[in-house]
Protein backbone atom coordinates (compact mmCIF):
# COMPACT_ATOMS: atom_id res chain seq x y z
CA UNK A 1 0.00 0.00 0.00
CA UNK A 2 3.06 2.23 1.01
CA UNK A 3 4.49 1.47 -2.59
CA UNK A 4 1.09 2.66 -4.31
CA UNK A 5 1.16 5.51 -2.07
CA UNK A 6 4.45 6.77 -3.42
CA UNK A 7 3.59 5.93 -6.94
CA UNK A 8 0.21 8.24 -6.63
CA UNK A 9 2.59 10.94 -5.21
CA UNK A 10 5.59 9.97 -8.26
CA UNK A 11 2.27 10.68 -10.57
CA UNK A 12 1.75 14.28 -9.07
CA UNK A 13 5.25 15.01 -9.91
CA UNK A 14 5.27 13.65 -12.95
CA UNK A 15 1.82 15.80 -14.27
CA UNK A 16 4.43 19.00 -13.34
CA UNK A 17 7.58 17.40 -14.91
CA UNK A 18 7.71 15.08 -16.80
CA UNK A 19 9.98 12.24 -16.06
CA UNK A 20 11.94 8.62 -16.72
CA UNK A 21 11.93 6.04 -13.64
CA UNK A 22 14.83 4.30 -13.79
CA UNK A 23 15.09 0.97 -11.63
CA UNK A 24 18.11 -0.35 -9.89
CA UNK A 25 18.22 -3.37 -12.63
CA UNK A 26 18.10 -0.48 -15.78
CA UNK A 27 21.19 1.79 -14.07
CA UNK A 28 23.29 -1.33 -12.68
CA UNK A 29 23.64 -2.31 -16.91
CA UNK A 30 23.61 -6.03 -18.22
CA UNK A 31 24.83 -7.96 -15.82
CA UNK A 32 22.03 -10.02 -14.26
CA UNK A 33 24.15 -12.13 -11.05
CA UNK A 34 26.09 -8.87 -10.56
CA UNK A 35 22.57 -6.95 -10.74
CA UNK A 36 21.18 -9.89 -8.17
CA UNK A 37 23.85 -9.43 -5.81
CA UNK A 38 23.93 -5.85 -5.20
CA UNK A 39 20.15 -6.01 -4.69
CA UNK A 40 19.99 -8.87 -2.53
CA UNK A 41 23.27 -9.05 -0.48
CA UNK A 42 25.25 -5.96 -0.77
CA UNK A 43 22.60 -3.17 -0.79
CA UNK A 44 21.11 -4.69 1.95
CA UNK A 45 24.14 -5.18 4.38
CA UNK A 46 25.28 -1.32 3.54
CA UNK A 47 22.16 0.16 3.98
CA UNK A 48 21.19 -1.84 7.15
CA UNK A 49 24.64 -1.12 8.72
CA UNK A 50 24.72 3.07 7.86
CA UNK A 51 20.53 3.28 8.57
CA UNK A 52 20.02 0.94 11.82
CA UNK A 53 23.79 0.33 13.19
CA UNK A 54 25.28 3.90 12.63
CA UNK A 55 22.29 6.04 12.88
CA UNK A 56 20.25 4.79 15.32
CA UNK A 57 23.06 4.14 17.58
CA UNK A 58 23.86 7.68 16.93
CA UNK A 59 20.17 9.16 17.80
CA UNK A 60 18.72 6.91 20.09
CA UNK A 61 20.27 8.54 23.15
CA UNK A 62 17.27 11.21 22.29
CA UNK A 63 14.76 8.61 22.52
CA UNK A 64 13.73 4.76 20.81
CA UNK A 65 11.14 6.42 18.92
CA UNK A 66 12.95 9.50 17.54
CA UNK A 67 15.66 7.24 16.21
CA UNK A 68 13.43 5.06 14.62
CA UNK A 69 11.30 7.79 12.92
CA UNK A 70 14.67 9.96 11.88
CA UNK A 71 16.34 7.08 10.53
CA UNK A 72 13.29 5.71 8.71
CA UNK A 73 12.85 9.19 6.82
CA UNK A 74 16.71 9.27 5.75
CA UNK A 75 16.41 6.08 4.86
CA UNK A 76 13.53 6.90 2.62
CA UNK A 77 15.39 10.03 1.10
CA UNK A 78 18.51 7.78 0.53
CA UNK A 79 16.66 5.74 -2.36
CA UNK A 80 16.46 9.07 -4.67
CA UNK A 81 13.10 8.85 -6.24
CA UNK A 82 9.82 10.14 -5.38
CA UNK A 83 7.99 6.39 -6.61
CA UNK A 84 10.37 5.11 -3.48
CA UNK A 85 10.15 7.47 -0.61
CA UNK A 86 6.59 6.22 1.25
CA UNK A 87 7.87 2.74 0.40
CA UNK A 88 11.07 3.16 1.70
CA UNK A 89 9.98 5.30 4.75
CA UNK A 90 7.72 2.37 5.85
CA UNK A 91 10.10 -0.25 5.44
CA UNK A 92 12.64 2.08 7.81
CA UNK A 93 9.84 2.26 10.26
CA UNK A 94 9.79 -1.45 10.50
CA UNK A 95 13.59 -1.91 10.23
CA UNK A 96 14.00 0.09 12.93
CA UNK A 97 11.88 -1.02 15.03
CA UNK A 98 13.03 -4.51 14.94
CA UNK A 99 16.64 -3.14 15.53
CA UNK A 100 15.83 -1.25 19.07
CA UNK A 101 13.71 -3.91 20.27
CA UNK A 102 16.88 -6.86 19.94
CA UNK A 103 19.52 -4.46 19.32
CA UNK A 104 20.79 -7.27 16.77
CA UNK A 105 21.82 -6.14 12.89
CA UNK A 106 21.63 -9.51 11.89
CA UNK A 107 17.33 -9.88 12.20
CA UNK A 108 17.17 -6.62 10.09
CA UNK A 109 20.01 -7.24 7.20
CA UNK A 110 17.79 -10.66 6.89
CA UNK A 111 13.97 -9.07 6.74
CA UNK A 112 15.97 -6.52 4.04
CA UNK A 113 17.78 -9.08 1.96
CA UNK A 114 14.15 -11.19 2.12
CA UNK A 115 12.47 -8.28 0.72
CA UNK A 116 14.85 -7.09 -2.04
CA UNK A 117 15.31 -10.36 -2.60
CA UNK A 118 11.16 -10.70 -3.51
CA UNK A 119 10.63 -7.76 -4.64
CA UNK A 120 13.75 -6.47 -6.97
CA UNK A 121 15.00 -9.78 -7.74
CA UNK A 122 12.14 -12.48 -8.43
CA UNK A 123 9.37 -10.26 -9.61
CA UNK A 124 11.78 -8.43 -12.46
CA UNK A 125 12.27 -11.99 -13.35
CA UNK A 126 9.03 -13.09 -13.27
CA UNK A 127 8.00 -10.11 -15.53
CA UNK A 128 10.81 -10.26 -17.81
CA UNK A 129 9.78 -14.06 -18.64
CA UNK A 130 5.81 -12.41 -19.04
CA UNK A 131 6.82 -9.77 -21.84
CA UNK A 132 9.37 -12.76 -23.85
CA UNK A 133 6.02 -14.35 -24.52
CA UNK A 134 3.81 -11.91 -24.90
CA UNK A 135 3.50 -7.78 -25.11
CA UNK A 136 1.25 -6.32 -22.74
CA UNK A 137 -0.56 -4.61 -25.47
CA UNK A 138 -1.25 -8.02 -27.61
CA UNK A 139 -2.24 -9.00 -23.50
CA UNK A 140 -4.69 -6.79 -23.01
CA UNK A 141 -6.52 -7.64 -26.56
CA UNK A 142 -6.90 -11.35 -25.71
CA UNK A 143 -8.94 -13.13 -23.27
CA UNK A 144 -8.48 -14.15 -19.29
CA UNK A 145 -8.13 -17.57 -20.35
CA UNK A 146 -5.61 -16.99 -23.20
CA UNK A 147 -3.74 -14.98 -20.88
CA UNK A 148 -3.00 -17.25 -17.68
CA UNK A 149 -2.31 -19.94 -20.31
CA UNK A 150 0.83 -17.86 -21.64
CA UNK A 151 3.85 -19.26 -20.11
CA UNK A 152 4.43 -17.37 -17.17
CA UNK A 153 1.68 -15.46 -16.33
CA UNK A 154 0.14 -17.36 -13.92
CA UNK A 155 3.15 -18.01 -12.00
CA UNK A 156 3.29 -14.46 -11.79
CA UNK A 157 -0.26 -13.80 -10.79
CA UNK A 158 0.09 -16.31 -7.68
CA UNK A 159 3.39 -14.69 -6.97
CA UNK A 160 1.53 -11.43 -6.40
CA UNK A 161 -0.90 -12.96 -4.31
CA UNK A 162 1.82 -14.49 -2.00
CA UNK A 163 2.78 -11.14 -2.01
CA UNK A 164 0.07 -9.15 -1.16
CA UNK A 165 -1.30 -12.17 1.67
CA UNK A 166 2.22 -11.66 2.86
CA UNK A 167 2.68 -8.20 3.18
CA UNK A 168 -0.65 -8.07 4.95
CA UNK A 169 0.38 -10.98 6.99
CA UNK A 170 3.49 -9.11 7.97
CA UNK A 171 1.88 -6.06 8.78
CA UNK A 172 -1.31 -7.48 11.67
CA UNK A 173 1.51 -8.61 13.08
CA UNK A 174 4.03 -5.67 13.05
CA UNK A 175 1.35 -3.54 14.08
CA UNK A 176 -0.22 -5.80 17.44
CA UNK A 177 3.83 -5.92 18.61
CA UNK A 178 3.88 -2.15 18.55
CA UNK A 179 0.73 -1.88 20.54
CA UNK A 180 2.63 -4.13 23.28
CA UNK A 181 5.74 -2.73 22.52
CA UNK A 182 5.09 0.88 22.01
CA UNK A 183 8.32 2.46 22.15
CA UNK A 184 8.98 5.02 24.90
CA UNK A 185 8.92 8.90 23.72
CA UNK A 186 11.35 10.10 25.92
CA UNK A 187 14.16 12.64 24.57
CA UNK A 188 13.91 15.17 22.00
CA UNK A 189 12.12 15.54 18.98
CA UNK A 190 12.62 14.19 15.62
CA UNK A 191 12.09 17.88 14.58
CA UNK A 192 14.77 18.84 16.80
CA UNK A 193 16.93 15.32 14.87
CA UNK A 194 16.23 17.36 11.38
CA UNK A 195 17.84 20.97 12.56
CA UNK A 196 20.87 20.02 12.78
CA UNK A 197 23.15 21.11 9.68
CA UNK A 198 24.29 17.57 8.84
CA UNK A 199 20.93 15.91 8.72
CA UNK A 200 19.54 19.69 6.89
CA UNK A 201 22.91 19.14 4.65
CA UNK A 202 21.60 15.36 3.68
CA UNK A 203 18.32 16.28 3.24
CA UNK A 204 18.88 19.09 1.10
CA UNK A 205 21.39 17.19 -0.99
CA UNK A 206 18.77 13.82 -0.99
CA UNK A 207 15.63 16.24 -2.00
CA UNK A 208 18.23 18.00 -4.85
CA UNK A 209 19.38 14.41 -6.11
CA UNK A 210 15.62 13.62 -6.57
CA UNK A 211 14.65 16.69 -8.40
CA UNK A 212 17.42 16.65 -10.94
CA UNK A 213 17.16 13.16 -11.54
CA UNK A 214 13.07 13.87 -12.60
Amino acid sequence: SWNIIGNILAGFVYMIRPFQALSPVEIAGDFPALQAVFLAVISPVMEEYIFRRCIIERVITYGERTAVVASAILFGLFHGTVNQVCYAIMLGLVFGHVYVKTRKLRYTICLHIIINTLSAVVLPALLLRVTESVSFPEMSNMPVIQVLGEPGVLILLLYLIFLFFASLFGGVIFFFDLRERELPRQGVTVKTVFSAWGIIAFTVIACAGMYVGL
